[in-house]
């Protein structure tokens, strides 16, 4: 389970999907994922549309991931 270092009340972590439009001018796409580690179709904001390749992206970790939606944290894995 994620949970917030900051101790925000969140009930979901968001993770990097990369730039799928291979866009230079725009960001990396964030998305969001369950505290038990769940990949959604939900994209930060909470629409839906979430694009395949986001997956695939964020299968390699190449970010400081997963983050809180509130204050946008590293999130820390607590122990069950």
């Amino acid at each position: 389970m994620w949970k917030c270092p900051n101790g925000c009340n969140i009930e979901h972590v968001l993770v990097c999907g990369g730039n799928p439009f291979g866009d230079k001018e725009d960001p990396n796409l964030y998305f969001q994922m369950t505290l038990g580690g769940k990949y959604t179709n939900l994209m930060f904001d909470g629409t839906v549309g979430v694009p395949t390749e986001c997956y695939d992206h964020a299968d390699r970790g190449c970010c400081n991931e997963p983050n809180c939606p509130d204050c946008n944290a590293e999130c820390i894995q607590q122990k069950k």
